[in-house]
């Protein structure tokens, strides 16, 4: 993905009510890496959802956009399920 195609995916994304993002290398950090290190992933941003409904309308921009979606809790998981990956680079 090219850096216009990023900027514009991320103003859409920003206008999805009730959602805070991190946007910045270091902010995503702590949720592209799973607890033992063997494990780093890659995401165009990341998404924190404030209620259900906004769980719902992110789910709803990044269907329209042809986003991926990679839901994590506590990422206290042990085999890397919950480590998003950029299909464009695997």
């Amino acid at each position: 993905m090219n850096s216009p195609q990023r900027a514009e995916l991320l103003a859409r994304l920003a206008t999805t009510p009730g959602c805070d993002w991190r946007t910045q290398a270091d902010a995503m950090a702590p949720y592209l890496a799973e607890q033992r290190g063997l494990y780093h992933g890659a995401a165009l941003a990341v998404a924190l959802p404030q209620d259900t409904a906004a769980v719902s309308a992110l789910v709803r921009a990044c269907g329209e956009l042809d986003l991926a979606l990679v839901p994590q809790g506590g990422n206290t998981g042990l085999c890397g399920g919950a480590v998003a990956q950029d299909a464009a680079r695997q």
